[in-house]
């Protein structure tokens, strides 16, 4: 398939890039490009299927006049998320008004999980700040005008990848291999490595990677926040505290606007309902108001637990995460996990901690070489 772009003197071709172990940039929209792609390799031009489909010419609420498509040339910043605007950017010429790929392509109303109204794309004005990431909003916003409600475009366009699959490309081992030493997933932290599979968002500049089991629902319903469901944010590191474990949070987060509640992806996910072996009849997931001693550490503390409905069985959250088994560098066979109606538990609650020295009586959970 054959292309005149007007962007460029020759004949795009339509066919599959190899890039020979050097990266190609798309020119519209400056990420890189896998498989498909126009091409002119002669001038070393390449355009993504769908950049390269991109009207020449366009009408956008943001403003009053119509945006022509052209090269940035530099120096140029989007007006609308402040971003410098690398590859095309649609441009009013007469207002000195432009907007990059990626804002373009913005709806003027829009509906997100993280607020109950619809939002509206309007100017920010002076001294708003997001109510995602709690920074200044520099441009435009999404705005709820009666809930005097904020979400600034950098937060509105890194969370579009959870909401459409399309948005999603999954990396091949040469470009995992690639950047194999500094590519890490933005949810978990960890590494991508050759093999592991993983995925790229295309839509998001600058790029953000993800293990596949780290592609997280963008939203989910919590029992220690039932009122509000929680959409899944990026937001800045160590702003907000996790309702959870209290514990500062990273990047992702699931979080309620509405209410300023806020979970880690540790706390979010946890099984809602869990059988565990030390106790005999399911457990449900809740949030004690009040502290309450853990049958398994023994400690006073409130927050997330695990609770018997049927009798007065409480286990901290973390308690109940214990492994049954582990190696502890002190001695040299595994140890199990002791817990009141396991079989050992008469023989274990006679012997002291050989850490602290205090008595494994009591009930609580320890562990033992069997």
């Amino acid at each position: 398939m054959e292309l005149q772009h007007f962007s460029h003197e020759h004949p795009l071709i339509l066919g599959e890039v190899n890039d020979d172990g050097e990266a190609i940039v798309c020119n519209a929209c400056w990420e890189n490009i896998s498989g498909s792609a126009f091409s002119c390799k002669n001038c070393l031009f390449f355009l993504h299927k769908f950049c390269a489909e991109f009207p020449e010419e366009m009408k956008h609420p943001i403003h009053a006049h119509s945006l022509t498509l052209q090269h940035s040339g530099s120096s140029r910043r989007c007006d609308v998320c402040r971003d410098c605007i690398r590859g095309f950017t649609y441009q009013c010429s007469p207002c000195d008004f432009d907007v990059d790929i990626r804002c373009a392509q913005l709806p003027e109303e829009m509906n997100n999980p993280i607020h109950a109204h619809s939002l509206t794309l309007q100017h920010s004005g002076s001294s708003r700040r997001c109510d995602v990431c709690r920074d200044s909003i520099r441009g435009f916003t999404y705005r709820c005008s009666p809930c005097n409600f904020d979400v600034d475009i950098r937060c509105t366009v890194r969370g579009q990848h959870f909401s459409s699959k399309h948005q999603l490309m999954i990396l091949n081992e040469d470009e995992k291999n690639d950047v194999d030493e500094t590519l890490s997933c933005d949810v978990c932290l960890q590494q991508i490595t050759g093999s592991t599979a993983a995925y790229k968002c295309t839509n998001c500049s600058p790029s953000i990677f993800f293990h596949k089991l780290c592609a997280l629902p963008a939203e989910t319903e919590h029992p220690m926040h039932p009122e509000h469901p929680l959409a899944l944010l990026q937001v800045v590191a160590n702003k907000f505290i996790c309702d959870g474990c209290h514990i500062d949070l990273k990047e992702f987060i699931y979080r309620c606007s509405i209410c300023n509640f806020n979970l880690d992806i540790c706390c979010a996910l946890r099984a809602q309902k869990l059988k565990h072996e030390s106790h005999k009849h399911p457990l449900s997931l809740m949030s004690s108001l009040v502290s309450f001693q853990c049958r398994a550490c023994g400690i006073k503390r409130k927050g997330m637990s695990y609770m018997c409905d049927t009798c007065s069985f409480w286990i901290h959250s973390d308690c109940a995460s214990l492994t049954p088994t582990f190696k502890h560098h002190s001695h040299i066979h595994p140890l199990t996990l002791i817990y009141p109606t396991h079989e050992y538990h008469s023989r274990f609650s006679q012997y002291m901690c050989h850490i602290c020295k205090n008595s494994m009586a009591g009930g609580r959970f320890g562990y033992m070489f069997v």
